[in-house]
């Protein structure tokens, strides 16, 4: 699929988790995001940020 999980975390406060994924390029993510994380059970809503330099 050409995405890969490389961390999560719960959080407390306004965000319940984080997730850091390496993707192969910005539909690959996007796909990511609107196809399975979106549609997960209790998923209200996702924010996305494209890191600049890792």
């Amino acid at each position: 699929m050409g995405i890969k999980l490389l961390d999560s975390s719960l959080l407390y406060g306004e965000y319940d988790i984080i997730i850091k994924i390496d993707a192969e390029n910005i539909e690959k993510l996007r796909s990511i995001v609107l196809d399975i994380i979106r549609k997960l059970d209790g998923v209200e809503r996702t924010i996305t940020l494209i890191a600049a330099i890792t």
